[in-house]
């Protein structure tokens, strides 16, 4: 969604296009080809989000990339092959795809979780620096005691 709330982005992975629709008029703006493969590939996507209006963030367990409005890449973060990454991923954890950019797309806050959705903490991660910190404080795991059920329909 962008910033003003007038524009969806879809991201149609079976045809590797974000369609960009005007929640206004509610008409399809254009379609933006994304490449699967090559310089400016995302590869498989698990997640695709907008954190503003002129980027694009693509995410699956080993990369994250981001691209702006043309489908370039402007920056990509091998998640595997970072050398600080492997101190904060435990064995059976994962980033959650609720990332917070800081300022820029080196700089992320995202939530580490079980393979179950539990929190296990909120991480800082700098790959400009190649640093990480963990966000832990008690309260924060409390959202644990917690389960939220999406139900569609009436039921």
């Amino acid at each position: 969604l962008s910033e003003d709330c007038s524009i969806l982005y879809n991201y149609d992975s079976k045809n590797s296009e974000i369609e960009v629709i005007n929640l206004n008029s509610l008409e399809l703006q254009r379609k933006i080809k994304i490449d699967r493969d090559g310089p400016n590939g995302v590869g498989t996507v698990f997640w695709f989000g907008v954190p503003n209006d002129s980027l694009f963030m693509f995410f699956n367990l080993s990369r994250i990339e981001f691209l702006d409005q043309t489908g370039s890449k402007k920056t990509s973060h091998k998640l595997s092959k970072s050398s600080f990454f492997g101190q904060i991923i435990q064995k059976g954890q994962r980033l959650s795809n609720n990332f917070c950019l800081i300022g820029s797309t080196d700089k992320l806050i995202v939530p580490i979780v079980s393979w179950e959705n539990d929190l296990s903490s909120i991480t800082y991660l700098d790959f400009g620096n190649q640093k990480t910190s963990a966000i832990d404080h008690p309260e924060i795991l409390s959202i644990n005691d917690y389960k939220i059920v999406l139900k569609k329909g009436n039921n």
